[in-house]
């Protein structure tokens, strides 16, 4: 793969493009804020962007929402916060990792992504049935969209129809009072949803 790295710290991004080396992909940019990365993903078309989403002046959200998804972009933080999960999905990121994952992991994560596929973490155990009482269906198809499924992929799982997932997202957002995929992970999670400012759901 062709990747673009943006993140603020050098030393940082010199070890992570090592890595990704040493597993056969080539970093064709460097970047230290979202405003130079972009620049860069317009100029080469790599395969994939790895961002960070704390960084001076144009922050990794801003560039998201520049990107729109293409390439796709794999967020690498810090942060476990789930808002923060949720503000990276409903800007466009692809997936979701944190900087403290196994390089292998990581790289696993990347290929998966460049493949067309969509990950992010898991909400933390136990904490997916607030607030309502949910069907083992309903549970089902919660745990394909946390986990950055497709309607198509979790239609195929369950052996359902694509509507028939639809509708279950939106019996589920109606159940977590929320008007979103994003919001509805972040519910899931055990947090108070974010403002839905209109958002549709997927």
């Amino acid at each position: 793969m062709r990747i673009i790295i943006v993140d603020d710290h050098p030393i940082f991004r010199s070890g992570l493009r090592r890595v990704l080396e040493d597993y056969g992909h080539s970093v064709v940019a460097e970047n230290g804020d979202g405003a130079s990365g972009v620049a860069s993903v317009r100029d080469q078309s790599p395969d994939l962007v790895l961002m960070d989403l704390q960084m001076p002046g144009c922050d990794g959200l801003s560039a998201l929402k520049a990107l729109r998804g293409d390439p796709p972009v794999v967020v690498l933080t810090v942060s476990e916060d789930a808002s923060d999960l949720a503000a990276a999905m409903e800007a466009g990121a692809s997936g979701y990792v944190l900087k403290n994952t196994d390089s292998g992991e990581l790289v696993q994560v990347l290929e998966t992504v460049a493949s067309g596929y969509r990950i992010y973490p898991d909400p933390p155990a136990g904490r997916r049935d607030a607030p309502a009482r949910l069907s083992a269906r309903q549970r089902n198809v919660l745990e394909g969209l946390v986990r950055g499924m497709t309607h198509k992929e979790i239609a195929r799982k369950l052996g359902i129809s694509q509507f028939t997932v639809r509708t279950y997202q939106e019996r589920l957002l109606e159940k977590f009072g929320v008007g979103s995929r994003a919001e509805l992970i972040f519910a899931a999670s055990g947090g108070t949803p974010p403002e839905q400012g209109g958002a549709a759901a997927e």
